[in-house]
């Protein structure tokens, strides 16, 4: 598997580091997809949003290895994934908004098979 190549304090970390480091991403990613993560006041909801925008903005820097490696990444592996619980939802990945992306990738790490997820994602999003 070939990690995306990840920098701290000016030292590259190693391909198992680096690992580690995206498997975290995408765990808080994953616990930010309950808006109410970091509490059920306005401020608690922005922040999970944003702390869930931002993960989601990293998640897709971190697939943005060359197309022949992207499937081996972890974070490609991720996206591949979201992009399929979308389509079986109905809805083109191409054309999908931040926002359903963004539900999409809340139900990727969970142990859901695709078709639940999509089925999930959809009641999510008739509730908007």
């Amino acid at each position: 598997m070939t990690e995306p190549v990840i920098t701290i304090n000016g030292r590259p970390l190693i391909e198992s580091q680096a690992m580690a480091v995206c498997v975290a991403i995408l765990a808080y990613h994953q616990e930010m997809a309950d808006p109410l993560a970091l509490g059920d006041d306005e401020h608690g909801k922005r922040m999970t949003e944003a702390y869930r925008d931002r993960l989601g903005e990293v998640i897709s820097i971190m697939a943005t290895a060359p197309m022949a490696q992207q499937e081996k990444t972890l974070a490609g592996m991720y996206l591949q994934r979201r992009d399929r619980i979308l389509q079986l939802a109905g809805i083109v990945p191409e054309q999908a908004t931040e926002g359903q992306m963004q539900l999409a990738l809340g139900y990727v790490a969970t142990a859901l098979p695709p078709d639940e997820a999509a089925v999930r994602l959809m009641r999510a999003l008739e509730k908007l």
